[in-house]
């Protein structure tokens, strides 16, 4: 089943769950250019021939998607995953990747024609190496230029403070605030949950309240590397209160 997110900036009226865009479907040979689909959710989507050209498709997850013959020319795909998909012969001629996830992704006869690679996860779970910017300014798609990389101010519990059980879901709320960052991305015991491209607020993320410890992660993701990781542990059961925050 193909989990589709609407990103921010995309056509607000209503339309089928296959919708993305305005102009924008899952489906072979779709058309997706010069779109804002930042975080979007197509697991296991057939995209094949698809164009996301120019594109912003940060923090986006393709996981097991078949993107035979897609096409992804000058696209940002910072802290996008690609684990397990099917990429032969896709263009990423001109793309941006920064901490890109290829796990297990087949990438043959893939164009890479002036791409820049930066720390992405190769198809065998090693992770490539980012050449030298020499503190060049790259220009944001959502701001000013950035000139750092990306800088997590914090990354912390929110109230009330304990797991939570309602119509969001269950787990605990985190608050997050960075800078220097085009994505964030948060996962729960090296599992990936959910990404955003807001660089502050606060979110509902799955959390296992069984009184053993479990690690809650944030990593921010912006066009200068490296990229900034911090971490949440605790120990929780169903009913007790969180501990209280520091600082």
């Amino acid at each position: 089943m193909v989990v589709v997110a609407v990103a921010a900036g995309c056509s607000s009226s209503a339309g089928p769950v296959d919708e993305v865009g305005a102009s924008c479907k899952v489906r072979p040979r779709s058309v997706c250019r010069d779109q804002e689909l930042q975080s979007v959710t197509l697991v296991a989507a057939d995209l094949r021939g698809a164009d996301f050209s120019g594109s912003n498709l940060t923090g986006s997850d393709f996981t097991e998607a078949d993107l035979r013959g897609a096409k992804f020319v000058g696209s940002d795909l910072a802290g996008a995953t690609f684990a397990g998909a099917n990429m032969t012969g896709a263009d990423l001629s001109k793309s941006s990747l920064y901490y890109t996830n290829f796990t297990d992704a087949d990438l043959k006869g893939i164009n890479r024609t002036g791409m820049f690679d930066c720390f992405s996860v190769q198809p065998d779970g090693s992770v490539g190496t980012c050449p030298p910017t020499g503190g060049t300014a790259t220009t944001s798609s959502t701001g000013p230029a950035i000139t750092a990389a990306p800088v997590i101010n914090y990354f912390r519990l929110e109230p009330p403070g304990k797991c939570v059980y309602d119509a969001e879901g269950t787990g605990i709320d985190v608050g997050w605030s960075a800078r220097n960052a085009t994505s964030v991305v948060f996962a729960i015991d090296g599992i990936r949950v959910d990404s955003e491209t807001k660089r502050r607020g606060s979110i509902r993320v799955p959390f296992v309240c069984n009184g053993k410890p479990h690690t809650a992660t944030m990593q921010a993701f912006g066009p200068i590397q490296p990229a900034a990781t911090a971490t949440i542990t605790k120990s929780l059961d169903e009913t007790a209160p969180l501990p209280p925050v520091d600082g």
